[in-house]
């Protein structure tokens, strides 16, 4: 749960994230918010927001976080009447991209990209959120599978090799979604049907939406092909490598 309060020492807005009290008895999950204001700590990009304390006040624990003013990339979505162009969604995914890029310099994973953990400015500006299943950089598994369904890739569906891989397949699949205006599934698609296919299949191919895209939209299948590839090896080495890549797409 996050609310907006007033930090009384500046008088400036600051976000606050406070532990569900249904959760408090939960160790995975106290340890798990523990360990979510410990990486914010380390953390220090201008595409992330930042952490400025960690309370525990009895049975409550709660993050004291930076302020953002806009709103999340979901809800901008959800504004839209249709796909974004492609000029603006890789305007934005660059920045998430240059900000996943130092995460993972810090041998840490995301592994929750996705629109609504991505905050959008007025500026156009990014600030990626939510570190709270973070986890180290190269792990075997995270003890249990956690993500957001749509956006993992089949290894971190089935919790056999986590890395930085995973967070530039669920880019690649946020990518999809800012320029077809929709998630690459049936929308009534069950959960269980979606567990059984998310990471197994070769996204379909994106149009251009927009005549201005027409001249990007090959270079931009292949981007998306390689970024979501079942096989983690054949995905992008790195999110420096997924930057180039759209600077390429954009140059061209």
């Amino acid at each position: 749960m996050v609310h907006v309060a007033v930090d009384t020492h500046t008088g400036f807005p600051v976000a606050i994230k406070e532990l569900n009290s249904s959760y408090f008895k939960d160790d995975f999950m106290r340890t798990k918010f523990r360990e979510e204001a410990n990486r914010y700590l380390y953390l220090d990009h201008p595409g992330i927001v930042g952490l400025e304390n960690f309370v525990q006040d009895g049975n409550v624990q709660y993050l004291v976080m930076e302020y953002v003013e806009g709103m999340c990339l979901s809800d901008h979505l959800r504004s839209m009447t249709g796909p974004m162009p492609f000029q603006n969604a890789a305007h934005i995914v660059w920045q998430v991209a240059d900000a996943l890029a130092y995460v993972h310099s810090q041998n840490l994973v995301h592994l929750d990209v996705k629109p609504s953990n991505i905050m959008l400015k007025s500026d156009f500006t990014v600030k990626l959120i939510d570190f709270g299943i973070a986890h180290e950089a190269i792990s075997d598994s995270l003890g249990k599978a956690m993500g957001t369904l749509p956006y993992m890739p089949r290894e971190q569906v089935e919790n056999t090799g986590i890395g930085p891989r995973c967070d530039i397949y669920a880019l690649g699949i946020t990518l999809y979604q800012l320029v077809t205006g929709r998630l690459p599934y049936p929308k009534d698609i069950t959960t269980e049907e979606l567990r059984k296919i998310v990471g197994t299949i070769q996204l379909p191919k994106v149009g251009a939406y927009y005549d201005s895209d027409k001249k990007w939209v090959d270079a931009l299948n292949q981007l998306l092909a390689k970024a979501t590839a079942i096989q983690s090896s054949v995905r992008m080495g790195s999110c420096l490598d997924f930057k180039k890549a759209l600077t390429m797409i954009m140059q061209g």
